[in-house]
């Protein structure tokens, strides 16, 4: 007896952060695999997440955001984790994720679209490095009046 074919519905999640959230990229990656295992699986979708350091093929010559924003498919669900560090500027933003979510925010005010969800640690591991405490506090500034006024 031949098996039933299946479309599934493919759900496109960009995941956004600076460096710093490698354990929590590794949890997600586990979550997605299980989600997709179970309830996509018996739902009939299937979640596909597009990550930076995996999906992005190096090039020389443009700036490095340039290069992510050039290769990032289109998404559903923009998803963004940050936990002591804000990242590196580019150029206009004050780092690479900021500038991710304000593309993902125009595009949702624009078109209702995409799912948007931003994570930060609850209780982030400072270490007492100058270094560290800067971008931190560019992290509480981001999350307190560019995320929470943006997504109210």
């Amino acid at each position: 007896m031949a098996a039933a074919s299946k479309t599934a519905r493919i759900i496109h999640v960009f995941m956004s952060s600076p460096g710093d959230v490698k354990e929590e990229r590794a949890v997600l990656d586990e979550v997605v695999d299980s989600i997709n295992r179970t309830d996509g699986k018996g739902s009939g979708f299937r979640l596909e997440l597009f990550r930076w350091e995996d999906d992005v093929a190096p090039q020389i010559g443009p700036k490095p955001q340039r290069v992510v924003d050039d290769q990032t498919p289109a998404y559903d669900i923009y998803l963004g984790i940050m936990s002591t560090r804000f990242g590196t500027a580019t150029g206009r933003y004050g780092s690479g994720t900021e500038k991710e979510f304000r593309d993902a925010l125009k595009s949702w005010q624009e078109a209702g679209e995409p799912w948007i969800t931003f994570y930060f640690n609850a209780q982030p591991q400072l270490t007492g490095d100058p270094e560290q405490a800067k971008q931190f506090v560019k992290v509480c500034e981001f999350r307190d009046k560019g995320v929470s006024t943006s997504l109210s």
